[in-house]
């Protein structure tokens, strides 16, 4: 199966025909800039994976921005338009068969899948489909593949490999989902999805303060039902996560970028002071950041 490139290149000329050349497919996208046609489509299970700049899709009729180190999962037939892309990113497109495949070798055991090798019943799979924090080490081992050898062939085996990769990160999400202390699994899902858009939305303002005030609006959920159910489902509560998640940059830029002074990565991180920001820092760390710069 070759590996295509520059999505927008592409002109279906059915609506029908579409999905069924999108399966078991990937599209590298690469620098898309200025005018871009919206692309619609009924797609397969699919996944957006962003490692530069941004998407901007509709799914079944919600806005999904997709931003760096962001991935979104699409489930089967859904109606997508992709509306805008700058930057570079994966669209992987997996088939219901392969991916029900995938399902039945987790969920069933190996007595099992011995006596029924070849079932034809394939299990139903849905899959959380939205923005999703988090890198995925397969696709940025992919990306290098790919930039080292454009004709790049991909064998049906490694499809395999990413579905599973798939359903076993799909996994990890559903026992968050459960962590939360609703009754049906549906109130649950939508509870985690907006949790989710707030997390999205700590990620995405990582340089300024932080506001539960307007995370509240964001994520549509009242601020003692969003810590509650942020700190249930992912271990700490908003502000934590957004603590970290600005030191954690912080340490980043302290050993890759010596050019930047202490006082400016402070100041870029909305510090107030470099006091302030060495006290925090020391205080996660067990360090000072001039420690390590020093080192």
């Amino acid at each position: 199966m070759n590996f295509k490139e520059n999505i927008c290149l592409l002109n279906p000329s059915g609506g029908n025909q579409f999905p069924e050349r999108f399966e078991n497919e990937i599209y590298y996208v690469e620098g898309l800039l200025g005018k871009f046609t919206p692309l619609n489509y009924i797609s397969n299970f699919s996944l957006k994976y962003v490692f530069q700049g941004e998407e901007h899709y509709i799914v079944n009729n919600a806005k999904k921005k997709i931003s760096d180190g962001q991935y979104l999962v699409v489930n089967n037939q859904s109606e997508v338009c992709r509306i805008s892309s700058r930057g570079t990113s994966f669209s992987i497109f997996l088939g219901a068969d392969l991916l029900g495949e995938c399902y039945r070798s987790l969920t069933m055991n190996n007595e099992k899948l011995l006596e029924y090798p070849f079932t034809e019943r394939q299990n139903e799979v849905e899959l959380f489909d939205d923005v999703i924090q988090g890198k995925l080490d397969f696709l940025l081992h992919l990306k290098s593949r790919v930039i080292s050898d454009p004709n790049l062939i991909i064998p049906i085996d490694y499809y395999f490999e990413l579905g599973h990769s798939l359903l076993s990160n799909q996994n990890k999400i559903f026992r968050q989902i459960n962590r939360l202390d609703r009754g049906k699994f549906s109130t649950r899902k939508e509870v985690f999805k907006r949790i989710n858009i707030a997390r999205n939305y700590l990620e995405d303002t990582i340089f300024d303060e932080f506001d539960l005030n307007k995370l509240s609006r964001v994520s549509s959920l009242s601020k003692f039902q969003l810590i509650r159910d942020f700190k249930c489902a992912f271990g700490t509560t908003p502000h934590r996560y957004f603590i970290l998640k600005k030191l954690s940059l912080a340490f980043k830029m302290i050993r890759s970028n010596q050019s930047s002074t202490l006082n400016e990565i402070a100041y870029k991180l909305n510090y107030s002071s470099l006091s302030s920001f060495s006290r925090q820092f020391k205080q996660v760390y067990g360090v000072s950041p001039i420690t390590i710069r020093n080192k």
